[in-house]
């Protein structure tokens, strides 16, 4: 993390320095993979998916991006095409056409390479996908105040999946019935890398605003809405302990008839330990993560020629709580909107309104093997269970 400004405005300079040099060069051909599981992926809908991407600069920082996925199982392919550019400050601007497949959730309950392995051998699939579309233009600035701005324009369709794949053992949940519309987007995200904030604290936040304007295919009438979402992660240590806070929060607003699609998902290892994966669904809702992290003994074994594990390891017990509003069990549920988007269709099936409010968990989280592997158990305190799990640090999700 970054402790201190003038290292920051140092470190600024020369990433502004090495994009300068990288972007002033020509015609150079690359790989495009934003992450391990860009290349490989098992879920319940494409089942395995393999895919891969070509970036080529033609200098000046005008680049341009191709990408494309295969899943065996649905036998669709899946992709994207850019024309970006971009200065050596950070500023630029993009436009893109894609087909794909996007995850509803607020945030990833796991690392997709997990995510890829438990739902090829239990059928544990910790996404909801729904297909889309369309077209974005894109903008950015650079770092300006330590913040980064993006501004983007979208045209998209969307539309429900259904499962197609089958798991080792055991057997997938249904995807959502995430409804077939048209949309015009205009959203902005704003990101504030790590900095040091007041009382030592270390700080990252990212919020994002959407206004979406959206109809059913054989309607000519759009609805408006506004979504919101946000993401902070807080640390701040404490000789060798470290106090690490996580928040979400994010709500729509609209009518009654918000899209499935653009409700709040929460519930699972990350937003909802102690609680089924996106065990509550509703117009707005928030997870907060408390958790003191410190170090304890381990047993230490040996590397090879690379050296020993430490003889220790890192403790995390933990705090978790989640309120929704409007919660509400998508699972193995079938309806349309209260009141329907469009002039034709089925009738309305209403789901039952379940109760809103204060969801709490407790747990303890163990960090080993140089804080790569993480294991938790955790256990809802109001209507959940014991749960557990394994993954990667956190950390290491993006590229994974």
């Amino acid at each position: 993390a970054v402790t201190d400004e003038d290292v920051a405005k140092v470190q600024e300079e020369a990433r502004a320095l090495v994009r300068a040099q990288a972007l002033a060069r020509s015609r150079t051909l690359s790989l495009s993979a934003r992450s391990v599981s860009d290349l490989f992926r098992v879920n319940r809908v494409e089942g395995l998916a393999i895919g891969t991407g070509l970036t080529r600069r033609l200098g000046s920082g005008f680049s341009v991006t191709g990408r494309a996925r295969y899943g065996i199982d649905d036998r669709e392919f899946k992709g994207l095409s850019e024309i970006g550019f971009r200065r050596a400050s950070g500023a630029g601007a993009s436009v893109s056409g894609y087909r794909d497949y996007r995850d509803a959730s607020d945030e990833m309950e796991t690392s997709l390479v997990k995510n890829s392995i438990a739902a090829q051998e239990f059928g544990s699939d910790y996404t909801d996908p729904f297909g889309v579309r369309g077209f974005s233009l894109q903008a950015q600035t650079g770092v300006i105040s330590g913040w980064n701005l993006i501004v983007r324009g979208v045209v998209e369709r969307t539309a429900a999946l259904s499962v197609h794949a089958k798991p080792a053992s055991g057997r997938y949940e249904p995807t959502i019935p995430a409804w077939d519309l048209r949309e015009r987007v205009i959203g902005a995200v704003a990101e504030r890398p790590t900095w040091l904030a007041p009382g030592g604290i270390e700080a990252q936040l990212r919020a994002q605003v959407d206004a979406i304007g959206f109809r059913a295919a054989d309607s000519a009438d759009y609805r408006n809405m506004l979504r919101l979402s946000a993401r902070a992660n807080f640390e701040r240590p404490f000789g060798t302990a470290r106090l690490v806070a996580h928040s979400v929060i994010a709500a729509a607003f609209g009518d009654d008839s918000i899209p499935v699609q653009h409700r709040v998902f929460l519930g699972g290892p990350t937003t909802g330990p102690g609680y089924e994966f996106h065990q509550f669904v509703g117009r707005s809702g928030a997870s907060q993560r408390v958790e003191l992290r410190f170090p304890a003994p381990f047993p230490s074994f040996k590397l090879g020629r690379y050296g020993r594990t430490p003889a220790s390891m890192t403790l995390a017990p933990f705090l978790s709580t989640v309120w929704i509003n409007n919660r509400s069990s998508l699972r193995g549920v079938s309806f349309f909107p209260p009141v329907p988007v469009g002039s034709s269709g089925p009738p309305p099936v209403f789901y039952p309104s379940l109760p809103s409010g204060w969801f709490p968990s407790v747990g303890l989280g163990g960090l080993v093997l140089f804080d790569v592997l993480r294991f938790d158990v955790a256990r809802g305190l109001r209507d959940g269970r014991w749960t557990f799990s394994v993954d990667a640090g956190r950390e290491f999700w993006g590229i994974l």
